[in-house]
C-alpha cells in the first residue's frame, strides 16, 4: 500500500511509459522506440520498479549486474501490485541461488512486459 491505499499496476495505454538505462532504451527496434513515451532516468533500480507498482511508469529495463539484494524488495512490490520482474526467458527471478549477479532484465506487467523482452531478447549485456 501507499497511503493506505493498496499499489496497483496501470494497463498501459497507447504510448507506454518506459524507463531505464538510455544505451538499452536507445536499442529498441522501431516499432516499440516510436511508441513509448521515455521516462527521464532515475538512477534507483529500486525506485523505478516501485514506480511501475505505483502506476507511473509501464515498464522498465534493468542493466545487467544488478544483484538479487538490490531488487529483492521492488521486485516484491511490483509483484504483490500486478507485474512481474523477469529475465529475458521470461521467468521471474529466483533469489539466494549461487550467484547473486543477474544479467538484463525487464519490469512491468501484460503484453507491454513480453514485448520489452521480445525486444532485447538478443541483446548482450
Amino acid at each position: 500500500t501507499l497511503n493506505g491505499t493498496r499499489l496497483s499496476v496501470r494497463v498501459p495505454g497507447e504510448a507506454p511509459a518506459l524507463g531505464g538505462p538510455n544505451p538499452i532504451l536507445d536499442r529498441l527496434p522501431a516499432p516499440l522506440a516510436s511508441r513509448i513515451r521515455r521516462s527521464a532516468y532515475i538512477p534507483s533500480l529500486a525506485y523505478r520498479i516501485a514506480m511501475i507498482a505505483d502506476g507511473r511508469l509501464d515498464g522498465t529495463f534493468v542493466k545487467a549486474n544488478s544483484h538479487d539484494w538490490d531488487l529483492a524488495a521492488a521486485d516484491l512490490i511490483l509483484t504483490e501490485a500486478g507485474g512481474a520482474v523477469v529475465g529475458l526467458d521470461g521467468n521471474p527471478l529466483y533469489y539466494a541461488g549461487t550467484d547473486p549477479k543477474r544479467g538484463l532484465l525487464a519490469a512491468g506487467s501484460g503484453p507491454l512486459l513480453d514485448e520489452m523482452i521480445a525486444a532485447v531478447a538478443g541483446a548482450r549485456p
